[in-house]
């Protein structure tokens, strides 16, 4: 599959902060904003392995859209950036449409 990365089995931090965009908002990453840079990829499917449970992404960009799913564990606060628009992302698996 063309520009497609699946990072689900291992951790690589710069890979989380710069292609999936996590980064933590307070100590012990319990807020966090999610701002994905896809650069010239299409897709994205990540897990950020927390001490909560795990942030997992499933993303895909067509054009200036993206759609998927994020899960973020109970006890996260987590924000989802894409382009000027800003959400607060529930506890749980939860629908991106942007």
């Amino acid at each position: 599959m063309d520009n497609f990365i699946d990072d689900s089995r291992t951790f690589r931090r710069p890979f989380k902060i710069t292609v999936c965009g996590i980064k933590p908002l307070s100590a012990g990453h319990k807020t966090v904003e999610i701002a994905p840079a896809f650069g010239k990829l299409t897709q994205i499917k990540a897990v950020y392995p927390h001490h909560l449970g795990n942030i997992e992404l499933d993303l895909k960009r067509t054009g200036s859209k993206v759609e998927g799913s994020v899960t973020v564990p109970k006890g996260i606060l987590a924000s989802f950036v894409w382009r000027t628009k800003r959400i607060n992302l529930i506890n749980g698996k939860q629908m991106i449409m942007l």
